[in-house]
């Protein structure tokens, strides 16, 4: 897969996952050290905004995904995350490939009650 293929198929996940009711956020998935590093490449202007959030990498048993989303807490996380994964290995088949491994991490809580900060 090049760069430019796995670029356009992060693009695609992203739109799937975002469409996906139970999801309130998509935030940059990967290590502490890899999202710092490339914030100081955004800083100094190598990357921009328009890099994908979900992190892909094409191994030979497959491609593995990174996916960090934040839920809306009356939907709940497990059946939001049941709901991505299935998105997601729609969007893989679609191109013909085989997910291999697929992470997704919630790292974030929405609760519906609290409104404007408050």
């Amino acid at each position: 897969m090049t760069a430019s293929q796995e670029r356009t198929l992060a693009a695609d996940i992203e739109l799937a996952t975002r469409a996906i009711p139970g999801v309130s956020a998509l935030f940059r998935a990967g290590t502490l050290v890899s999202n710092v590093l490339e914030a100081g490449a955004w800083v100094i202007g190598i990357r921009d905004d328009s890099d994908p959030l979900i992190r892909l990498e094409q191994t030979p048993e497959g491609l593995r995904a990174d996916i960090a989303i934040g839920v809306h807490e009356h939907v709940g996380a497990v059946e939001t995350i049941r709901q991505v994964q299935a998105a997601v290995r729609a969007v893989v088949e679609e191109q013909h490939l085989v997910v291999a491994d697929m992470r997704i991490t919630v790292v974030h809580v929405s609760d519906a009650t609290r409104r404007g900060g408050e």
